[in-house]
């Protein structure tokens, strides 16, 4: 899995979001009240999850392809390096 922090609710909804429109994710069906938000992705259930003891925002998939997660990983980091979700790191 990712990890980002320092990361709370802001982070993960516009990650989330950029996930969505810009690397082709499907959003699935929140998992647990909306703890977990759950995307697929490369054909991996994923999930986008506010660990508030961090706080940091977990990235994670159950049974996925470890080759896959880590070229999710590199689109992850393309879209952090634009510098446009800096402003959402914090606390």
């Amino acid at each position: 899995g990712l990890t980002l922090r320092p990361g709370g609710e802001a982070l993960r909804a516009a990650l989330v979001e950029a996930m969505v429109a810009e690397l082709g994710a499907e959003r699935l069906p929140d998992e647990l009240n909306g703890y977990k938000k759950m995307l697929r992705l490369e054909g991996m259930a994923l999930d986008a999850t506010v660990i508030e003891d961090g706080p940091y925002v977990s990235i994670s998939t159950y049974h996925g392809d470890p080759a896959a997660m880590a070229r999710i990983a590199d689109r992850l980091d393309a879209l952090l390096a634009t510098g446009r979700f800096d402003s959402l790191f914090g606390p």
